[in-house]
């Protein structure tokens, strides 16, 4: 029984854990949030993306909805594309109709705008192709030579415009002076508009944090009432040979990849390979529920065996915490992980040589 518990228990880790990518449905549309967003490929359906930095490199079948600090938009959207950022850089092809508000849009010659474009913002440079209208409301307006514009070009300025003579613009350009937009032409005066969106951007990274550390810490729990004995065991290994395992960690995380890659190579080894890469992705969420018992024990002394659900909430939070925090808290947690590795490494050795005697 406590066999089948430990492989169902394994699944749930794999899942939980490490994440999964759904296929969006027409009702469905992907949804991500977090610190830093990549996205390529070719994606169905729309795409609702929350972020401090966004890069997108894809085909998206959909519309494609981007709220973030600073944005990146490349490759093809084949309906509407609307954006709210701090900084926006746009090169890519859209079948419908582009809305943008952000403090600088950037606007290539290579994009291609298949409906009609309207931007707010503190300075917009236009050099790409509208089939339509492009309507601008921006403290400065460039338009560069090579902007080709099917319908009017209507511009709400607060400082004169700048318009290529080399420019291609079929309709006419209608020009309103608005002195007030002038004083956004800075992004830190452009911003408080945008306010609303970062804050809803904030709370949906934070609570998707608190969501996956609340998984963590239940997955985790699971395995000590389950596997009490062997979670002790493992504990206390990496308590007594911290180096050993961050050294067996790394060792751990470069070759079998390596490993993994051989097998499928030589296609007689790909379900060799597919097992591998299987083990790979369950032994880092294992590393990681380690790392935090340990951690967590580490500094409860007194109580670690007592109570190494108390270790474990304060291990993972830590962890958590240390996600937030650039290069120096980042390379904590790394450290941290090939420490988790690095026990069940150790913990794989230690049963191979009991088999062999």
């Amino acid at each position: 029984m406590k066999k089948l518990s430990a492989a169902i228990l394994l699944l749930l880790i794999a899942i939980g854990l490490t994440g999964f990518t759904a296929k969006p449905s027409a009702s469905h549309p992907t949804v991500k949030f977090d610190k830093t967003i990549y996205l390529d490929g070719q994606i169905d359906g729309d795409v609702l993306l929350f972020a401090n930095e966004v890069t997108v490199n894809a085909t998206i079948s959909g519309d494609l909805i981007v709220f973030a600090a600073q944005a990146n938009i490349q490759g093809s959207i084949r309906d509407n594309l609307r954006v709210a950022a701090g900084q926006l850089s746009l090169n890519a092809v859209v079948g419908d109709d582009v809305s943008l508000a952000a403090g600088q849009i950037e606007i290539s010659q290579n994009t291609k705008i298949n409906n009609s474009f309207i931007a707010a913002a503190g300075r917009v440079r236009f050099d790409g192709q509208a089939n339509q209208d492009v309507t601008i409301f921006a403290g400065s307006v460039d338009i560069f030579p090579h902007a080709k514009i099917d319908g009017n070009l209507n511009l709400n300025y607060g400082r004169p415009p700048v318009i290529s003579s080399q420019a291609q613009i079929a309709g006419q350009i209608n020009q309103t002076l608005k002195p007030e937009l002038a004083q956004n032409t800075r992004l830190k005066k452009f911003m408080p508009q945008l306010k609303p969106a970062f804050k809803t951007i904030t709370g949906l990274i934070l609570l998707e944090k608190l969501a996956s550390l609340t998984i963590e810490i239940l997955i985790g729990w699971l395995l000590i009432v389950l596997l009490p004995q062997l979670a002790k065991q493992l504990l206390s290994l990496g308590l007594k040979q911290p180096g050993a395992a961050i050294g067996w960690g790394l060792l751990f995380l470069t070759v079998v990849p390596l490993l993994a890659c051989l097998f499928i190579i030589t296609l007689i080894g790909i379900p060799l390979g597919v097992v591998t890469i299987l083990i790979y992705i369950v032994s880092l969420s294992l590393a990681k529920l380690l790392a935090g018992l340990s951690l967590g024990s580490r500094l409860l002394k007194d109580v670690r065996f007592q109570k190494p659900y108390l270790s474990l909430v304060l291990g993972l939070a830590i962890m958590a915490i240390l996600q937030l925090i650039p290069v120096f808290g980042w390379l904590a947690y790394f450290i941290l992980i090939l420490f988790g590795l690095g026990i069940l490494t150790l913990q794989e050795k230690t049963l191979l040589t009991r088999l062999k005697k």
